[in-house]
């Protein structure tokens, strides 16, 4: 039972402590912390009263003796409205804010001296009785001050007060408290906005012949007012800075009139004043307004201003005031569109007397007039791209632009936007969604120029526009239609088959060795070129459109298509709906290359399953004209050769290849049967080590009779050459020169063959040995450029 009591009596005790605790919290008992901080404090009370909370202020000066400095004695009273201060006495005026807010900030925080310490004594000591100042800060009730505070003398940087209500002396800086015995004027505003550039959200500017609005919207400036635009930020920060510097000029004179009620005499009235208004980035502030009047009698660049809410005109200065508002294209970026790719929903273009529509689903884009079916994704791309770069050269006035053909205009482009939060749809459709962003005419060309003009919707300013947008509109009926003509990988294709300049060539994959490994079946039989294979194949099975030209069938002789520079035809797996009994079967089809397309690097082409007829650039074109026959002429390991005997018309020398230890030009002899000269051993071993990786540039012919003009009937140069293991001779005949640096050559043992290009300056000093030097000595590398007939040429 005495446990139970003692329970409860806990109990009381904690709920007790707890309700004393918000008791005192509630009536704001000080904590011993707070106590501690605000001993240093000459108005204790004010601790927790913000800055705001203080709505007037006032300052009087006391009449002084006869032997006193004269002082007036008409108060000064401010009182806050809004986020500003007004004068109330001895004038009704604009009083300046930031001064007074300091005034009531250093009021609440006023230090007092701690070395000095409270000083009791006679007044009249340290400038009081009378004191030769009182502040008075004042709540909402403006009938008891919730702090007061009277001015002594000042020593130095020291200053003695006296808190109202008590009979100690403070010491406190005198910084904190000073310009009290100013006259009224040194307290008025001077600035006409108290706003810096980047607190500054929107400006309107409106008066005769001015209209302007403009937001800063995400960090950037857009017109809104007279047509919707993008702002130039630079040309926009420069206004505001002029505008935000504003000051009342000619000192104390620049407060030219106050009660003011005649403001057309100062051109202030509604039908001549431009009002001028600026809203603060922060809602919760609000807008700036001013009024700028008639220029100033005699004063250049002065103007005429009244604030509102105000009736005193003042004289302000400004270069721009004069324009500001008149022309919106001042401050008008050169970029034209404003909208965010990335969003865009529908575009629709009027253009070559039709409609283009394109829709933007969550699978891509798609067209939906003149017809159904996907949209080329690169096109759009490439579109919304330059859209969103595109920025004009110059603003004209229509009088400025003879015959702009705007109206009607030429093409017309609109351009829709997602609004926040709205998705794509799953589905195309027929009309826009969002919000339309982009409305722009497009006129007449002007090719000297090399510039289109075109103007926004609802704006009369002609814009010059770079005239190489127009590769992104519409040149056909097949405008945006879908480019990509052929969709497989490398390995779908069985047998690729190319047909030019009167020779067929035949590819298929090889079916042993390297995966990647291809062969020629015609017309001859031979390792292919795995490099050029594997670029004609990425080529083909890439393949997309330059341009389309028609879908409509039309003579082939058009376009060159009867009689093609080259045919290309494949196998691969059936990408078509299969039939039932031939399911598995492959398809060929066949890619026409025709007539090249007039001043240009392209070609007419069209594939054999459909009427469309497109172009093909040079960089498609060309890897079907590569080599496809591996250029590699010999490959062995150079160890292997045993002999190696060069043979001119009249001489000969043969080498001998005794591997030793040491390697290399150790490893080569001069044959019994040579004779014997100065020869430079080590370039023999070159020699064998190039011969072993001979390659060529191109090959001359497959098979055949030599060509009588290739001189390989009577070689200048015949290598001949055996294999350890292998009495076989190898020989690689050289004959007459080809082209510069190159030569006829043929590894065929009899007059017909394979026939090549040899190139490689050794081959020439070789072939020069027979008549011009008397020892035989070849080149440090026999394969490297010529430079003298480099030089000779140049």
């Amino acid at each position: 039972m005495k446990k139970h009591h003692t329970t409860l009596l806990l109990l009381t005790l904690f709920f007790t402590g707890l309700f004393v605790l918000w008791w005192a919290s509630y009536v704001e008992v000080p904590t011993s912390q707070e106590l501690a901080a605000n001993q240093h404090l000459v108005f204790p009370q004010l601790a927790k009263t913000a800055p705001g909370e203080i709505q007037r202020l006032t300052i009087e000066h006391p009449s002084a003796g006869d032997d006193a400095k004269p002082v007036s004695s008409v108060p000064l009273i401010f009182e806050r409205r809004g986020d500003a201060w007004q004068m109330i006495e001895p004038l009704n005026a604009k009083a300046e804010s930031a001064r007074l807010e300091i005034l009531a900030q250093n009021l609440k925080n006023l230090s007092k001296s701690t070395e000095a310490g409270t000083i009791q004594g006679p007044g009249t000591k340290y400038g009081f009785d009378p004191a030769a100042a009182s502040i008075k800060a004042y709540g909402h009730d403006f009938e008891t001050p919730i702090a007061a505070l009277e001015i002594g003398k000042t020593f130095g940087d020291r200053l003695y007060v006296r808190p109202g209500g008590t009979t100690g002396i403070e010491v406190v800086d005198s910084r904190l408290i000073q310009g009290l015995d100013q006259p009224p004027m040194a307290w008025r505003e001077k600035a006409l906005f108290n706003l810096a550039t980047f607190q500054v959200g929107g400006i309107t500017v409106a008066g005769p012949g001015r209209n302007l609005n403009a937001e800063r919207i995400g960090g950037h400036w857009r017109l809104l007012q007279p047509f919707p635009a993008l702002g130039d930020d630079r040309k926009m920060e420069e206004v505001l800075g002029e505008l935000t510097s504003l000051r009342v000029a000619n000192g104390d004179a620049g407060f030219v009139a106050d009660n003011v009620t005649d403001l057309a005499h100062y051109g202030l009235d509604k039908d001549h004043g431009v009002r001028v208004e600026l809203r603060p980035v922060a809602s919760q502030l609000k807008p700036q307004v001013i009024l700028i009047g008639k220029p100033v009698p005699d004063q250049d660049g002065k103007f005429y201003a009244l604030q509102s809410g105000q009736d005193d005109v003042v004289a302000i200065s400004g270069q721009g005031l004069s324009t500001l508002g008149v022309d919106p294209n001042a401050i008008r970026s050169t970029k034209v569109a404003d909208f965010e790719p990335a969003r865009a929903s529908f575009i629709r273009i009027a253009a070559l007397g039709r409609t283009f529509d394109m829709c933007r689903t969550d699978q891509g884009w798609s067209i939906v007039h003149p017809i159904h079916g996907p949209a080329d994704h690169e096109l759009v791309v490439t579109l919304l791209s330059k859209l969103d770069k595109l920025e004009t050269s110059e603003f004209f006035s229509p009088s400025k632009i003879s015959n702009p053909e705007l109206s009607p205009a030429a093409i017309s482009l609109q351009l829709w936007q997602l609004k926040r939060g709205e998705r794509l749809p799953t589905k195309a459709v027929d009309e826009p969604t969002g919000d339309l962003k982009v409305n722009l005419n497009l006129g007449r060309h002007d090719v000297l120029r090399k510039s289109v003009y075109a103007q926004v919707a609802g704006d009369s300013t002609i814009l010059a526009l770079p005239d190489e947008f127009l590769e992104a509109l519409p040149q056909n009926d097949l405008a945006f239609r879908e480019r990509s003509l052929i969709n497989l990988s490398p390995g779908q294709i069985s047998q690729l088959t190319v047909v030019r300049d009167g020779k067929t060539f035949v590819l298929s994959p090889a079916k042993s060795g390297d995966p990647n490994q291809w062969k020629m079946e015609k017309p001859v039989e031979a390792r292919a070129d795995t490099e050029a294979i594997t670029k004609a194949l990425v080529m083909l099975t890439g393949l997309r459109a330059q341009r389309l030209i028609t879908d409509q069938r039309v003579a082939p002789r058009q376009f060159g298509l009867d009689a093609p520079n080259m045919i290309i035809t494949w196998t691969s797996p059936s990408t078509g709906k299969k039939s039932e009994s031939r399911s598995d079967e492959p398809v060929t089809q066949s890619l026409t290359i025709g007539g090249r397309v007039p001043k240009s690097e392209a070609w007419y082409a069209q594939l054999s399953d459909s009427p469309l007829i497109f172009t093909l650039g040079d960089d498609v074109v060309l890897p079907f004209r590569a080599e496809f026959r591996t250029r590699q002429i010999l490959s062995f390991s150079s160890k292997q050769v045993d002999r190696l005997t060069l043979r001119w018309p009249e001489r000969a020398a043969t080498f001998e290849h005794h591997p030793t230890p040491r390697g290399g030009v150790y490893d080569w002899n001069l044959a019994s049967e040579t004779k014997s000269g100065p020869f430079d051993l080590s370039r023999i071993h070159s020699l064998a080590g190039d011969l072993a990786k001979l390659n060529t540039r191109m090959f001359i012919q497959y098979e055949g009779p030599f060509p009588e003009a290739s001189g390989l009937a009577t070689p200048q140069l015949t290598v001949e050459y055996t294999l350890k293991g292998d009495d076989t001779k190898h020989t690689l005949r050289v004959g007459n020169t080809f082209e510069q640096g190159e030569y006829y050559a043929t590894t065929a043992p009899n007059k017909e063959g394979l026939v090549f290009a040899l190139g490689g300056t050794g081959w020439a000093d070789l072939i020069r040995l027979a008549g011009e030097r008397k020892s035989i000595e070849l080149p440090e590398d026999v394969f490297a450029p010529d430079t003298d007939a480099a030089e000779a040429t140049k």
